[in-house]
């Protein structure tokens, strides 16, 4: 037991940092009906949100790498989570829908940030044989900050018609773990810094960055699309306000559900096989979702 204690001690905060990154990532999408309602928008205008949290994370991301080396890992994240906490409270604000453009952009970026550090960190602070299960107990933290967003921001709707308090609680958090994040082991953080100064191995061929690219291109495409407008497009085929918010949090238990499976099982399965069956499903999945709403109009 001291020694699993041991191990998860030093990457428990970037646990949190992936809890706030998943309620970033599958706020808006509940939300959006409120939204709308809130800046007098129509459903293609909030589309804009989601580009502008789109555009915003490839930025962080970029930043990220950029500043990544530089600041050290710790200070990145908690830097980018506080931007984001800011936004998340901004949100419940009476505004225009170019506010909650600019407060998507800024959501996005942080995310972004916090993403690329997370993921780049990790690696360093966990022995090679413990990666797999690490790196995909820190993705689990994702679903679980994704699957409640929608839970809080449904029980916010229906016990005040607003967004305030589910906003309060998000932005409450997130800067608590941010100001962990800055001010805890700010002496290792630092030796971490400097060690990241040295590039570790060599730089991949092109085309196979390429193509890891065009997968996340399409998969995170598939994820953020989803998550993000299944709450509307329930609304829009009729069903009741209760189905949105459930169902986003449906998508984010199955995720979580594999990501535990992974943690569980993870070391002892071919990645190849994994990647096909999951592909194979999400497609069927998709393709019954969009007949179902097809015969549905």
């Amino acid at each position: 037991m001291p020694n699993q204690r041991a191990r998860w001690r030093p990457i428990l905060p970037y646990f949190g940092a992936f809890l706030g990154l998943g309620v970033a990532v599958s706020f808006f999408g509940p939300a959006l009906p409120e939204l709308r309602r809130q800046t007098g928008s129509s459903v293609g205008e909030m589309g804009w949100v989601f580009i502008a949290q789109s555009i915003g994370g490839l930025l962080g991301s970029i930043v990220a790498g950029r500043l990544y080396r530089t600041f050290g890992g710790r200070h990145l994240i908690a830097v980018a989570s506080a931007g984001f906490a800011t936004a998340l409270a901004l949100v419940a604000l009476p505004s225009e829908l170019v506010f909650v453009v600019l407060l998507g952009a800024v959501i996005g970026f942080g995310a972004g940030a916090t993403d690329v550090g997370s993921n780049t960190l990790l690696p360093s602070v966990v022995a090679p044989e413990e990666l797999v299960s690490s790196m995909n107990a820190l993705h689990t933290c994702f679903a679980v900050g994704a699957l409640f967003a929608p839970v809080v921001v449904g029980v916010s709707l229906s016990m005040t018609d607003s967004l305030g308090p589910a906003c309060a609680v998000f932005a409450a958090g997130t800067l608590g773990l941010a100001s962990v994040l800055w001010f805890g082991d700010r002496r290792g953080a630092a030796r971490q810094a400097a060690a990241d100064h040295e590039e570790h191995g060599p730089t991949p061929d092109w085309w196979r960055l390429a193509l890891v690219g065009l997968f996340f291109l399409l998969y995170v495409g598939l994820e953020v699309g989803y998550a993000g407008w299944i709450a509307t497009y329930s609304r829009e085929l009729g069903l009741g306000s209760g189905w949105g918010p459930g169902l986003t949090a449906a998508f984010w238990a199955g995720f979580l559900a594999g990501r535990l499976g992974m943690v569980w099982r993870g070391d002892g399965i071919v990645t190849g096989r994994v990647l096909r069956w999951s592909i194979g499903g999400a497609t069927t999945v998709a393709i019954a979702v969009a007949a179902i709403g097809a015969h549905a109009i």
